[in-house]
């Protein structure tokens, strides 16, 4: 995936009451924050009053990013228990809810409802592969109402969801979703748990919740704020809930809906902890649309209008959905029994035809050096949106403007890395740091670059901005905890810094044992469950049969960058030859490094070797038969490292150049 800004929008569709009133609202009935229909305004207003003022107070000191604020609101340390303030990027809005407890039914009192909990929720809109709204507890003290615990977006509480069936229905001229979803769920904690949570996008406001399948009458209790839906589970082991939810697409980045096609790829489905499931997905757009979604099509039909209803299966379980619709141009080719397609909103055959060649080079090079393609089918689907990047959704991908075919080789390798092989980013994007690899790994094999004693190399003053950058942008997070595709540091980290990390591997370990370390993870990894670092490094230890824990805790554990420097550098004739000593210099905690080092000479013919960095110091010795003219440490910027933070402007510590 690639990175994307977005701006707020919400739509309040009009809902069912139920009968029955606890705790701040009315059973059944979503309650909101900012915007209100007059039906959300009574919920609202029957709401605790203190309770409200809380609230408020508690949004406005998260959207100024204070956190001191909500220390004397907090039963814990408000640092902590808020620290993701600081780095929001969204504009909050606040809602509370009482949740509703396992055991409840319509109308009757229950000894759960003395112990009903209160939750209070920071919502906003958010598009995949990003963070998440914020649920809290909360309790009333002697000071009033004040935050307990957050229930992360990790917390599942005990439930799983399996499986979702989707309907969905858009109207065009009014930007509108009408979705019902059938989701399986099973309990994996051995006791019911008091309430469940099912996470949705805040621009869904959910109608109805029955216990089974459509045609269900069997009511199921529940709160909405924002985009967080409480429910009170059901006693069996495993159930199913239909959700009915409706809402106005029209986002700058992500779900929306325009004149001549339809993008749905944030949270437009339930889920909890965004773990993997798998998905039928039917849509009946309007006559001469075509719609598209993950899987294999499994029929069509058609409607007195002229429309289709398409239905796609999808049995890889994964963790995000994406649903585009359009007035798509279609170019097809078949490949070894597949259809390879491009879906354009404006016929450019040239274009069409360099997609379906990209894709055919690197559909078979990641099934050679991977696994085979689990789908029959890929997709290319172009959008005019405010797309500013591409979203991987495994049998197909969409692409923003000007975006192909270059990231073509990216979307297509999270498939197996994303797909296959699930990420969260609930806690890392690991995944993309192995998108980008692989995507360097196929370039290369196309373009094979200049042999390494080639005399050319970047201009060093470039390298030097270049590496000033990087050790700002890599200095926010490390690796394993940079999750969130929205924002600016975490994706330098993921992508940028992880593809390098990974080449480093490679380096390490040469590239074909770095292939079967990487088919290792994929062919253990359990299927439908998410994947960390850590299961990687865990095949690396077991293909190799060597330790390789202290290159992961050097490279992910660590923020920032190897920061170096040359130190004492000299140079003497002896006899034919030219000796040339020279420290390479760490600060901070050491890393055990391969780097290139090249020494130019004054006859154009460049040593070049790999020196094996390790401590504080490492000493250097090169031979050369010519006169020495300068010293440079990584000179193609393969390894990311950088400057001491104390360097003169315009200096460069890695790169000596001898007196004539």
């Amino acid at each position: 995936m690639q990175s994307r800004s977005r701006r707020l929008v919400i739509w309040l569709a009009p809902v069912t009451v139920l009968a029955g009133v606890i705790g701040t609202g009315l059973w059944g009935v979503p309650v909101t924050g900012g915007k209100h229909t007059a039906l959300a305004q009574t919920v609202a207003r029957a709401s605790d009053s203190e309770l409200d003022v809380f609230m408020a107070k508690a949004v406005a000191a998260v959207n100024s990013r204070q956190t001191t604020g909500l220390k004397p609101m907090t039963v814990q340390d408000a640092p902590g228990l808020f620290a993701w303030v600081p780095e929001a990027h969204e504009t909050w809005q606040g809602a509370t809810m009482t949740a509703p407890m396992a055991g409840e039914t319509p109308g009757a009192i229950t000894n759960h409802q003395a112990m009903a909990e209160t939750l209070a929720v920071f919502h906003a809109w958010h598009s995949c592969q990003s963070d998440g709204d914020h649920v809290y507890r909360l309790t009333h003290t002697n000071q009033g109402w004040q935050f307990g615990a957050e229930i992360p977006e990790t917390e599942t509480l005990g439930l799983r969801v399996r499986d979702h069936n989707l309907h969905v229905t858009l109207n065009i001229p009014k930007k509108t979703a009408q979705i019902m979803d059938t989701v399986q769920i099973e309990r994996t904690a051995e006791t019911v748990p008091a309430f469940g949570l099912l996470r949705l996008s805040h621009d869904f406001q959910v109608q109805s919740v029955v216990l089974g399948g459509a045609e269900s009458k069997t009511q199921v209790r529940f709160r909405q704020a924002g985009g967080v839906l409480a429910f009170a589970p059901p006693p069996e082991a495993k159930f199913v809930l239909t959700l009915r939810y409706a809402g106005r697409l029209d986002n700058k980045e992500s779900d929306y809906i325009r004149d001549n096609e339809a993008v749905l790829c944030s949270y437009w489905y339930p889920h909890i902890a965004r773990l993997p499931a798998t998905t039928t997905v039917s849509v009946t757009p309007p006559a001469g649309w075509t719609g598209v979604a993950q899987g294999e099509p499994t029929n069509e039909t058609r409607t007195a209008d002229g429309a289709k209803t398409a239905t796609f299966r999808n049995e890889v379980p994964n963790c995000f959905f994406t649903l585009d619709v359009g007035r798509y141009i279609l170019t097809s080719r078949q490949v070894k029994n597949r259809t390879l397609t491009v879906y354009q909103l404006h016929p450019d055959a040239e274009l069409a035809k360099s997609c379906l060649d990209t894709l055919t080079a690197a559909l078979d090079y990641y099934e050679r050096n991977f696994a085979p393609f689990p789908f029959h089918r890929y997709g290319i689907v172009e959008t005019n949106g405010a797309f500013s990047g591409a979203l991987e959704a495994y049998s197909f991908a969409t692409f923003g403007p000007n975006t192909l075919p270059d990231l073509l080789p990216h979307e297509l390798a999270h498939t197996w890395w994303g797909g296959i092989t699930p990420c969260t980013y609930t806690r890392s994007m690991w995944d993309e740091a192995f998108a980008e690899y692989s995507d360097d790994l196929f370039t290369r094999s196309r373009h094979p670059t200049a042999p390494r004693t080639s005399p050319v190399y970047p201009m060093p003053t470039k390298l030097l901005r270049e590496r000033t950058k990087m050790a700002q942008d890599y200095a926010a997070v490390p690796i394993i905890h940079a999750f969130d595709t929205e924002n600016n540091r975490h994706i330098a980290v993921g992508y940028e810094k992880g593809r390098q990390v990974l080449k480093r591997l490679e380096a390490q370990l040469g590239q074909e044992t770095m292939l079967r370390c990487m088919r290792r993870f994929f062919n253990e990894h359990p299927k439908g469950e998410a994947a960390e670092w850590s299961e990687f490094e865990a095949a690396v230890n077991k293909e190799t049969r060597e330790d390789y824990h202290w290159f992961f805790a050097e490279w992910l554990e660590r923020k920032g960058v190897p920061v170096l420097k040359l130190a004492h550098v000299s140079s003497r004739k002896e006899g034919q030859e030219y000796i040339v000593e020279a420290d390479v210099v760490q600060e901070g905690s050491p890393y055990r490094l391969q780097m290139p080092v090249l020494l130019e000479t004054s006859e154009g013919r460049p040593v070049l070797t790999t020196a094996q960095i390790d401590g504080a110091t490492t000493h250097l010795m090169l031979r050369s038969p010519a006169a020495p003219t300068r010293l440079r440490l990584d000179p193609q910027g393969e390894v990311p490292f950088a400057p001491p933070l104390n360097t003169p402007a315009g200096a460069d510590p890695t790169l000596f150049t001898f007196a004539p």
